[in-house]
């Protein structure tokens, strides 16, 4: 009977005694992930993050890159977990590396000189890239590195 009966919340305190149940409070009581090694509290930003990953794979890019010139000082490494096959991967290296080098010629035209914005702007258009020609939504790390310059060296 519905008199008999409570739908709780996560965090409800339910007191139970011999003829009725009732709400006598709340806790806080946030989503636990249970990780293999780990138990701990998470944001849903991990949770969200984690799916991500399970449906659509990691897509990386690693680089050197000289932000007085916009060249690339190495060829882009790309690695996919999860997001294409080996094969599939050496069949699209080429053009994630065009949409690499178009990314820092724009970066060149809105003269962004940074590291962290030119990483987001490169991981920014190879998303758009990725979602539009290529139907794929992985999450994508970008990381770049730049060599010491003359100020650097003088600081």
């Amino acid at each position: 009977p519905a008199d008999n009966t409570m739908i709780a919340a996560n965090g409800f305190v339910i007191e139970l005694q011999k003829d009725r149940l009732r709400k006598v409070g709340e806790i806080a009581a946030e989503a636990q992930l249970v990780d293999g090694g780990s138990l701990g509290f998470y944001t849903d930003r991990v949770f969200v993050d984690r799916k991500n990953m399970s449906l659509n794979g990691l897509l990386s890019f690693s680089a050197v890159v000289d932000l007085e010139n916009y060249v690339f000082l190495t060829e882009p490494v790309i690695l996919s977990r999860g997001c294409f096959y080996e094969e599939e991967l050496d069949k699209h290296v080429g053009e994630i590396r065009d949409v690499l080098f178009r990314s820092l010629k724009k970066a060149a035209q809105k003269s962004v000189n940074d590291l962290n914005p030119l990483r987001r702007l490169l991981q920014d258009d190879l998303y758009m890239y990725l979602s539009e020609h290529l139907k794929r939504k992985p999450i994508i790390l970008g990381v770049l590195h730049a060599p010491p310059t003359a100020a650097d060296a003088h600081a």
